[in-house]
């Protein structure tokens, strides 16, 4: 067992002191006088190792080209000076509508997107060869639709569609943040356009439609298909071709926006799947959506 002295220096002069009050002087504890000495004596140079806490770059510790930029972002802001202050005071204050959450959210969306276009530059570029037939493949498939509805038009068995299916309507129809957090009825609307008077009489059905992959093609969409084929007399062939992915703006999709548009007039009247079904009903009378008939 190894005991310890503990001294002073008072006026030039070793003095004795006990334990207790060497640690209260100097504020510190037993066991970290202990070590101390324990690894004072372990050196031979009576020199003690130096300390390493502090010498590893903390995790959390941002660089100083990302303080650069929250900097800069922040500058972007427009910023006042108020009325009522010091004549020599720099602050400046940022517009009362701003605060710290909206401010993030707008520089966590302006930190992807320039990452995003940095990263895009750099490593994930496209080429353009790639880029170019992606678009001779979308505007061939926009010239083959106008070629086959210009074809169902001169040919009086052969019939060309567009159909796709809305986004869910939520039955009622309310305005109100109370709404978002209760679970409303769906009513799901198919759309079909271009429908005449001789689809009875087709021989050839022509159906375009997005790429949507799970709900176009999927096997129930085929196997529909195939059970209507065996179950009309005159239909012979059903031709389902798609847009190409990014370009498959269609009719329905016209259909769809001025449905929008126009249900928030008939907002009192969409509050059942019945009264909803009426309202669009009402929308086809007064050709808005063109000439077309609601099927439920």
């Amino acid at each position: 067992m190894c005991s310890h002295i503990y001294y002073f220096k008072i006026n030039g002069q070793r003095e004795k002191i006990c334990r207790d009050c060497f640690t209260t002087i100097l504020a510190e504890t037993y066991i970290f006088v202990t070590l101390a000495v324990r690894n004072l004596m372990a050196t031979t140079s009576r020199v003690t190792y130096d300390i390493k806490r502090g010498l590893r770059k903390p995790s959390n510790k941002h660089s100083t080209e990302t303080i650069e930029e929250v900097v800069t972002h922040i500058k972007t802001f427009p910023s006042y000076k108020l009325h009522y202050m010091r004549r020599d005071n720099s602050k400046r204050f940022l517009p009362p509508y701003l605060n710290l959450q909206i401010m993030f959210k707008i520089y966590c969306k302006y930190l992807d997107t320039t990452l995003f276009r940095r990263k895009h530059k750099t490593k994930f570029g496209f080429i353009q060869k790639e880029v170019n037939e992606h678009h001779a493949e979308a505007v061939n498939a926009y010239l083959k639709k106008d070629q086959d509805k210009n074809i169902a038009k001169k040919i009086v068995n052969t019939r060309c569609y567009t159909f796709d299916l809305q986004q869910c309507l939520p039955i009622p129809f309310l305005q109100s943040s109370v709404a978002f957090y209760k679970r409303q009825l769906k009513t799901f609307n198919l759309t079909f356009h271009n429908a005449g008077s001789g689809e009875v009489t087709s021989e050839k059905v022509i159906l375009y439609s997005d790429t949507c992959g799970g709900q176009n093609k999927k096997s129930h969409v085929a196997a529909m298909l195939l059970t209507v084929i065996q179950k009309t007399k005159n239909l012979k062939v059903i031709d389902h071709k798609f847009m190409v992915s990014g370009y498959s703006h269609i009719k329905c999709d016209v259909d769809h926006a001025l449905i929008e548009k126009q249900k928030r007039c008939y907002l009192r009247k969409f509050v059942t799947p019945m009264t909803g079904i009426s309202s669009l009903e009402m929308l086809e009378k007064k050709k808005i959506c063109g000439k077309g008939t609601v099927t439920q």
